[in-house]
């Protein structure tokens, strides 16, 4: 209520005092802040007076044009130290109090008032005032008695040029101290940390006397290891019974404590160390006490991370890093991997590590961003040495992963000067065509967590539609009744010269009758340079290609054997991808198609990828093919395994009698055995059916149906196929009947023969 009524006083002066001519309210801008704001005792009074400075802004008045600014002055928790001046006298004083200064000097003070409270000042700033002028109110003040530790003295202004509430000019300190460090360290559990430099500084000076004494005290679960080295006016320095830290003073100076050890002894990951620090003075009585935090619990572990605000690099499988025979531009790089310490000295040197990669992903190059704190025999490893170190672990983990041994590097104790290590690197990568998805990075050793981290990620240039086909054998001219066909992956992708070119397994070739067309809508233009075989000649515009084979046609080996044979696409960028120099130490030189070679990774046959693994069917083998079966084969009922010509075969999952009484073989293990190629045992899961090809016969069966069909004949059945054990089960002697097999039932041994 108080300001309020001041308020309305110094409005109501404000109209009577106004000029013809005034300043308007945006005619004048200004800013306001406290010099010299102080720290004082309790029940003490500030050494010298603040000032509240007003500088001038901008003024945009015409020139000729003059007038007045009333501005009123309020403090809160202090008086104007006024006392009971006569009027003469404080007359003087209010004139004391605020000046303007200005370089035209056109600008002064008039209609200075004090509130009978002390606590309102209002004057008038009169004439001209212009840019970097300054109204300069000095705060000669007494702060309240009732103020304590941790209180403010605050002055607030109003006036048309700047209003500002509650700046600062005086803080009420206890009589204590100041305590800071630059900053936090890492410590593991049963481990030691030195700790950043303590600095501990009167809050004011004189603050405390001779004979004072510090005492620290760590938080639960942490002790102190040592004193360290203390700079300034002490008497002495050590660790008491309870633990602590005394420091005893010998005068008021700065204290500062560095190389201060602190071991945690029983604390818990994720837990804050911290020091409360009392200052006591010559009669042990309290006098002022604070904390602060000095360290940070954490697992001894070595992480390996990436930037998760980064999207992941996607790059096309099949090509080299030149990406030869497409317009794609991708450098290959992988996303910055990152691995750390959590302090120094938890990533152990002595013990070997491991980088994994995914089968059919190779590093061509390695590129150390960031290689901070390590040693070899005591000499600094840079990042050039662990480019070599990247290339050497390269070559030991056969070109699939990086093995590094031990003591690729020393381990980074702890002393007052290690620093956590820090390793940063990126791969560039490339990726065989039949890989699709993620590149997981796994990073593993016999002291580190298994850690995995997605680095880049590989999609196919095109897709191949390929349909299987089941032929009977015709030396000449065996229809393929289905298509091929190749889907570019984007529009303007495949580059002008590209080529690509299908191939079947010896004995199985292609005539030269195949037709070979492009989607009109690309506008991709090719050209056929085999039955097989075509050059694009000019890329896609907006639509991707579709390119599609028919009229397909195949030349047979008549003594080709029954079964499935796969269908196989070289390409003019597998070609330079198998080409392709990979990582490898100084002087070796690797290709990526002599290394696949050496791999249990293949996914075609030399430059070619299969891209179908039963294109061709072939149903009934060549006319010189052997249709009878030489083995003899005994099945016990129950046991894990059967026997095939006197060899034991194990079974995952046993002959058994049905609920019917029908005797039940495990198709795929007794066809085996028989001697049946397994690419002739197939299983088509949507029409729960199952087909045995064998000779010049295609027998089929149904789960659930009792019948089956031989080369397209139905034919009734004594029992219907079964799933048991997530295998398939045919009946004995229907199965034997299909196949012209004789068998035999020794109801005593419950064992059958098939002959």
């Amino acid at each position: 209520m108080k300001r309020l009524i001041s308020y309305i006083m110094a409005a109501t002066m404000m109209i009577s005092a106004m000029p013809t001519t005034a300043f308007a309210a945006d005619d004048v801008t200004a800013t306001a802040k406290v010099i010299g704001a102080q720290k004082v005792l309790e029940n003490q009074q500030m050494d010298e007076a603040p000032e509240l400075q007003v500088k001038i802004a901008d003024s945009s008045y015409t020139a000729n044009q003059t007038g007045s600014i009333d501005v009123e002055i309020v403090l809160d928790d202090a008086k104007f130290n006024a006392g009971t001046l006569a009027d003469t006298e404080l007359a003087t004083y209010l004139d004391g109090l605020v000046s303007v200064t200005s370089d035209n000097v056109d600008a002064d003070i008039t209609n200075i008032e004090l509130s009978s409270d002390k606590e309102e000042l209002t004057f008038t700033v009169v004439g001209r005032l212009a840019s970097d002028d300054v109204v300069t109110i000095v705060l000669d003040a007494l702060l309240d008695d009732k103020t304590s530790a941790g209180d403010y003295a605050t002055v607030s202004i109003d006036s048309a040029m700047v209003s500002a509430d509650d700046l600062v000019f005086a803080t009420v300190v206890d009589g204590g101290f100041e305590v800071s460090i630059k900053d936090l360290v890492d410590v593991a559990v049963d481990e030691v940390a030195v700790l950043k430099d303590i600095k501990i500084e009167p809050v004011i000076t004189g603050a405390y006397d001779n004979e004072y004494t510090f005492v620290l005290e760590a938080s639960k679960g942490f002790e102190f290891d040592n004193t360290g080295t203390i700079e300034g006016d002490i008497t002495s320095s050590y660790i008491n019974s309870d633990d602590e830290l005394v420091i005893e003073l010998s005068g008021p100076s700065d204290i500062k404590i560095s190389g201060l050890e602190l071991f945690a002894d029983s604390a818990k990951v994720g837990a804050t160390a911290s020091i409360e620090i009392t200052l006591y003075d010559d009669q042990d009585k309290k006098v002022s006490k604070e904390t602060i935090e000095v360290a940070e619990v954490v697992d001894y572990t070595v992480a390996m991370s990436v930037d998760e605000d980064k999207d992941v690099p996607v790059f096309y499988a099949g090509v080299d890093v030149d990406n030869t025979g497409l317009t794609d531009d991708a450098d290959h790089e992988s996303l910055t991997v990152t691995i750390s310490e959590s302090f120094a000295g938890a990533w152990a040197g002595r013990n070997a590590f491991e980088l994994s990669l995914p089968e059919g992903v190779y590093v061509t190059n390695v590129e150390t961003t960031t290689a901070d704190n390590f040693t070899k025999n005591g000499v600094s490893l840079d990042k050039g040495d662990w480019d070599a170190l990247f290339a050497e672990a390269y070559e030991e983990g056969s070109y699939e992963g990086f093995e590094f041994s031990k003591r690729t590097f020393d381990d980074n104790s702890i002393t007052t000067s290690s620093k956590a290590a820090e390793l940063e690197f990126v791969l560039t990568l490339v990726a065989d065509i039949d890989f699709e998805g993620e590149v997981v990075l796994e990073f593993s050793g016999d002291a580190v967590e298994t850690q995995e981290v997605v680095i880049a990620e590989f999609v196919a240039p095109y897709t191949v539609e390929a349909e299987q086909n089941d032929v009977i054998i015709d030396y000449r001219n065996t229809e393929i009744s289905t298509p091929i066909i190749i889907t570019e992956a984007e529009a303007e992708l495949w580059d002008d010269g590209l080529t690509m070119e299908f191939t079947l397994e010896s004995y199985l070739n292609f005539e030269n009758d195949a037709t070979i067309e492009a989607s009109e809508d690309s506008e991709m233009e090719i050209k056929q340079r085999d039955a097989m075989k075509f050059e694009v000649t000019d890329e896609s515009e907006d639509e991707a290609a579709v390119i599609t084979i028919s009229d397909i046609s195949l030349y047979m080996n008549r003594t080709l054997p029954a079964g499935s044979y796969p269908l196989y696409l070289s390409t003019s960028s597998y070609t330079a991808f198998l080409d392709q120099t990979i990582l490898g130490a100084a002087g070796d030189v690797a290709v990526i198609g002599d290394v696949v070679v050496d791999t249990d990774y293949t996914v075609g046959a030399g430059d070619a990828v299969k891209v179908h693994n039963a294109f061709v069917n072939v149903v009934t083998a060549g006319r010189d093919q052997d249709d009878t079966f030489l083995t003899k084969v005994i099945v016990p009922i129950g046991e894990y395994y059967i026997l095939a010509s006197g060899k034991e075969i194990a079974l995952d999952v046993p002959a058994y009698i049905s609920e019917a009484g029908y005797t039940m073989l495990p198709v795929r293990a007794v066809s085996s055995a028989l001697g049946i190629d397994t690419n002739a045992v197939q299983w088509n899961a949507t029409a729960r059916q199952v087909t045995i090809i064998y000779g010049g016969k295609v027998i089929a069966m149904t789960i659930g149906e009792q019948y089956m069909t031989v080369n397209g004949t139905a034919i009734a059945t004594s029992a219907a196929p079964e799933i048991t054990d997530s295998r398939t089960f045919l009946p004995l002697r229907d199965l034997a009947t299909a196949l012209s097999v004789s068998i035999e039932w020794d109801a005593a041994t419950r064992t059958a023969t098939l002959n």
